[in-house]
């Protein structure tokens, strides 16, 4: 024990020297793992030990660095090799408005200055004539104020490999990789069949909807497409951000209108306002593909808000054209439904044999004959039967993991990694959180990942937590730092489902579950069955959690249970009162309020005296005129979300 207390002291010396030293580590190609134990099998441990790191003021005016970490030979860690590409020559920096300029003294006598000069052209080329003079003359303000915060570490792509197992490290052939990648994965790999596909679409857009749709474009809209832009979004190759036309609108509000206008009465944009910039995100650390980058697209403003125009108009006719079983990327409606409800289609299907897969196979291959979406196998899983909750959650914390060690924990302080925390990891969990109940064991490991990073940053030792993770998730008001916990978020997610399931009728996934899951039955005394699908069975068990708390108030009785649903103020009756009381009435066990409602007036049937001292408890009166409603007693809004639960 006391050896392993040494290690950890040095581990923890060593990752507070890199942070006191302000090192960062230098990127690296080859092997992600740099020691083996030298064993095979299940007793094979591999671990990324070894790691190069260099000042900040290296990256700053370096020749390229990279280091390369190659197999082993003989010795159990990697050997390392620094390259060193060429000093390269100081490249011009690609022009970026800095918000805070805005709030410099001559930002707008700037601005007027260039507006005030004639520029003959079409609308939308005389505004970018006008934005490129106004970029001449920020950049001029830029060396006067600012330049001196200018100073920034770039990231390199430094090589890839490509798909003929290829290294390529000049910056030409890093170029002709990049293009051809996106142009194979852009481009349709055969032309979707638009007669088999209008099949499975009733909805069309009538004549009475294309009025509004072709309706002259207003000031309003386009002032509300502008504005709704963040000020902070990453610009386009313009440079500008939204904040620039918002604080200078006043000046520049009628060519920047005129532009838009000029779009959509001739259909024409110029080349440099349709330009993009891609922005490469690695999804782990040391890619060597081009399929391990996520691009990000930086547009201009002046594209966004024209888009955003486009968008506000069609949002006004989607509702009537697509279709409810489309449930992702629509207002209102939840990728979960259709989640959930392929669950119950697909939960017998492990009992089957080789041509139950071979049918999902066929089912998918048409889907991508008639839509033209192929689908990714590189992201797509096949789980058999027999998988434990350890082994489905496992990419959970390998997601969580890898997110980790992207990061550059050097540089960051304790409310640095807090602020990650909260904004980046914890809302990695969220997606599998809303969907299923996490194990126990996994919730535990999540947590212990988060707590060890937030005291020891990527190096993860388990030691040295100056407070417990408890007290941490304590609200902010009660001393706490306001980090969530995983086990409270991901119970009150799945009581999301359950609201939803008993509230809402416009999901499709709702109403199959009241039609075919409930069937006429209560929902809080269903039984949970063998045969039920794992998501069913997780639902059905969270009905503990909130027992009371979701309750009807009853309008005309139609859609509550009479002994079995949850209106009468102390709980169901089923629960109150023995079976023979209750089928003294003569009432069915499936009787419904509104069998006890006539003319709109309580009609209570004769029974025992313990019955009719429930009956004459109940002060609140029917409305006959309005359906039966559910409340949450958990806030005083009455309805469910997940921060009330």
């Amino acid at each position: 024990m006391r050896n392993i207390k040494k290690i950890f002291v040095t581990i923890n010396e060593i990752g507070q020297c890199i942070h006191d030293a302000k090192l960062i580590g230098v990127p690296f190609t080859g092997l992600r793992y740099t020691w083996h134990n030298g064993q095979q099998g299940d007793g094979i441990i591999l671990r990324k030990l070894d790691w190069v790191f260099a000042s900040l003021s290296w990256f700053l005016d370096p020749p390229s660095t990279v280091s390369e970490f190659r197999p082993r030979d003989v010795s159990d860690h990697s050997s390392i090799v620094i390259l060193f590409g060429p000093r390269r020559g100081k490249v011009p920096s690609p022009f970026k408005f800095l918000n805070f300029w805005a709030d410099h003294a001559n930002f707008r006598d700037i601005v007027q200055a260039v507006w005030d000069e004639p520029i003959v052209g079409n609308p939308m080329f005389r505004l970018t004539q006008k934005l490129g003079l106004v970029k001449r003359k920020l950049k001029a303000l830029h060396i006067r104020v600012s330049s001196h915060i200018s100073n920034r570490v770039r990231n390199c792509i430094h090589d890839l490999i490509d798909g003929n197992g290829t290294h390529i490290s000049d910056s030409q052939g890093l170029g002709r990789l990049a293009v051809g990648f996106f142009q194979d994965l852009l481009t349709t790999p055969s032309q979707p069949q638009i007669t088999e596909a209008s099949r499975y679409f009733s909805s069309h857009i009538y004549p009475d909807m294309i009025c509004p749709l072709t309706a002259p474009i207003t000031d309003d809209e386009i002032r509300i497409a502008l504005f709704s832009i963040p000020d902070d979004k990453a610009p386009g190759p313009d440079g500008f951000t939204s904040l620039f036309f918002k604080r200078a609108w006043d000046i520049i509000g009628t060519d920047f209108r005129d532009a838009v206008r000029h779009f959509f009465a001739t259909n024409e944009m110029l080349r440099c306002v349709n330009a993009t910039r891609i922005a490469l995100v690695p999804k782990v650390e040391s890619t060597s593909s081009m399929k391990k980058f996520r691009p990000i697209s930086c547009c201009n403003v002046l594209y966004k808000c024209i888009s955003k125009v486009i968008v506000n108009r069609f949002k006004v006719v989607l509702p009537d054209i697509i279709g409810v079983s489309q449930s992702a990327f629509v207002k209102g409606q939840r990728i979960s439904d259709n989640i959930l409800q392929t669950q119950e289609l697909m939960k017998n299907y492990h009992l089957g044999d080789a041509s139950s897969v071979s049918l999902i196979k066929s089912v998918l291959d048409y889907f991508a004959k008639v839509s033209g979406l192929v689908t990714n196998a590189e992201k797509s899983q096949l789980f058999l039967s027999g998988v434990t909750d350890e082994e489905q959650i496992r990419p959970l914390l390998e997601r969580i993991l890898s997110q980790i060690r992207l990061l550059t924990s050097a540089s960051l302080t304790y409310a640095g990694r807090l602020q990650l925390i909260k904004s980046v990891l914890f809302s990695i969990q969220v997606y599998w959180s809303s969907m299923f109940l996490l194990p126990v064991a996994t919730i535990r490991r999540i947590e212990s990942i988060l707590a060890s990073f937030l005291w020891k940053g990527t190096s993860l030792s388990p030691s040295g937590a100056k407070v417990a993770w408890s007290s941490v998730c304590y609200p902010l008001t009660e001393g706490g730092l306001g980090i969530q916990r995983i086990q409270d978020w991901n119970r009150a997610a799945i009581l999301k489902h359950v609201w939803r399931l008993l509230t809402d009728r416009s999901s499709t996934w709702s109403s199959w579950a009241r039609l075919v899951l409930l069937h006429g039955r209560s929902f809080w005394h269903i039984r949970v069955t063998s045969g039920a699908s794992w998501a069913w069975r997780k639902i059905l068990l969270s009905r503990v959690w909130c027992r009371g708390l979701i309750v009807t108030c009853i309008g005309d009785g139609r859609d509550t249970m009479l002994w079995r649903d949850h209106w009468f103020p102390h709980g169901p009756l089923c629960d109150l009162l023995p079976f023979r009381t209750l089928t003294s009435t003569g009432l069915p066990w499936d009787a419904r309020v509104s069998d006890i409602i006539q003319d709109g007036l309580w009609d209570f049937p004769s029974g025992s005296a313990d019955l009719q001292h429930i009956w004459d408890s109940i002060t609140v009166q029917p409305s006959a005129s309005h359906p039966d409603h559910l409340v949450w007693k958990g806030h005083p809004s009455r309805r469910f979300f997940i921060d009330s639960a």
